[in-house]
């Protein structure tokens, strides 16, 4: 056996205290329960073979380890980097500790068989990882989270604590699908996330057209609650969105129930590689979230043709745009008594779609008489089509 075929914990130790990079190529690499092993900052230590660690490992140095990782026993990260780079199949067993910085680096697979902890930052480059044996990949509060894409993303659960801004680059079946959370608050909230195929069944609410059977998002939350917060979905070629300018997200307790619409408030890229922001917050305890597409009102009449004033229905005594997908952009929208005379104008979407028009003449102050109105709307609706709709509103009592 050569010097490089089998090391032991004290030969690591004292080429590492003596300032040598080593790159090591055994099969196995033992540290012995009792022992230490040290690298200092500005030190790498490149191991190709796998390592079993029984004793104590401080890394203020950088760890390259492209075998298999058992760590039994206990390694202090202080402000050390640890880069998991094999190029086959590589598990992890760090014993539910932290890394301080991770990085996720070259084509294999690196299957998680315990929880693993990050306390400052992780890095995806490239190769999945894959949590196993129920364990989870754990953000901790403060932790950065970097990069993700097609080559490398979390096959399985994700958790991520804290409020405010999340990102989660998760993934299924060889499909990159990241989410992101916006402005989470709640009490000390732990929230992991997983992604799911098939949807199967998804029950969708009269105000939707569909909800996409192809996959969902499953979220746990692991510890603490949510108080509120926006979720923003990935959408792609697959997930049969016919019109981004018509996706929303969704929400249900369990896949297969009804799925609560909680509105588009963003949408960003297109069918190929985007996303939709929520418009309502999620809510606290496991939900599952999946794309959801409303009915496409463009070629629909906006405006009710009738103004009851004393109507007992709220609705009935307003009149309001009720179409959706209008863009704000060169909104207007104009009301007329018979003689030509504007008794009602916005070029607000916001007025015009939850306060309206009264009945009452913006000029005057006072309630316009029972008669036939004309209206006129413009603007353009958000996939870039016109819209143009002309009309009457009979005001009764």
């Amino acid at each position: 056996m050569g010097f490089r075929d089998h090391l032991t914990s004290n030969t690591i130790k004292l080429l590492i205290c003596i300032g040598i990079s080593l790159p090591v190529k055994s099969q196995t690499l033992f540290n012995l329960g009792g022992t230490e092993i040290f690298i200092s900052q500005g030190e790498t230590v490149s191991i190709t073979g796998d390592v079993e660690n029984s004793g104590d490992i401080i890394n203020a140095g950088t760890i390259l380890m492209a075998g298999n990782w058992i760590n039994a026993g206990t390694y202090n990260s202080i402000q050390g980097s640890f880069t998991l780079n094999s190029t086959s199949e590589q598990h992890v067993d760090h014993n539910g500790q932290a890394f301080f910085s991770l990085t996720i680096n070259g084509p294999g697979e690196k299957i998680l068989d315990s929880d693993v902890l990050v306390n400052n930052q992780i890095t995806f480059e490239s190769g999945l990882v894959t949590p196993a044996n129920n364990s989870i990949l754990l953000i901790e509060e403060g932790a950065q989270t970097v990069g993700g894409s097609i080559d490398s993303y979390v096959n399985g659960v994700l958790a991520i604590e804290g409020t405010g801004d999340k990102f989660f680059p998760i993934g299924k079946s060889g499909k990159f699908k990241p989410i992101n959370l916006y402005n989470i608050q709640g009490t000390t909230p732990t929230i992991g996330f997983e992604v799911f195929e098939p949807n199967n069944d998804p029950q969708a609410p009269k105000e939707l057209q569909a909800i996409s059977t192809v996959r969902y998002w499953q979220k746990t939350q692991i510890s603490g609650n949510t108080s509120s917060g926006r979720i923003a979905l990935s959408i792609g070629e697959d997930d049969g969105i016919s019109d981004l300018f018509l996706a929303v997200v969704t929400e249900a307790d369990q896949p297969g129930e009804i799925f609560q619409n909680l509105g588009r408030s963003e949408t960003t890229g297109d069918l190929t590689e985007g996303s939709v922001t929520s418009d309502l917050s999620i809510t606290d305890g496991n939900k599952v979230y999946a794309l959801g597409q409303e009915v496409d009102l463009t070629g629909i009449d906006c405006i009710p043709g009738a103004l009851a004033t004393r109507s007992s229905n709220v609705e009935e005594r307003v009149i309001k745009v009720y179409c959706g997908n209008i863009s704000e952009e060169n909104f207007s929208f104009k009301i007329y008594n018979k003689w030509g005379l504007v008794v009602y104008e916005t070029t607000s979407l916001q007025d015009a779609t939850e306060s309206g028009w009264d009945g009452i003449n913006i000029n005057t102050g006072n309630p316009e008489k029972n008669d036939v109105y004309r209206y006129v709307l413009s603007g353009k609706f958000l996939n870039g089509n016109e819209l143009s709709r002309v009309g009457t509103i009979t005001k009764i009592n």
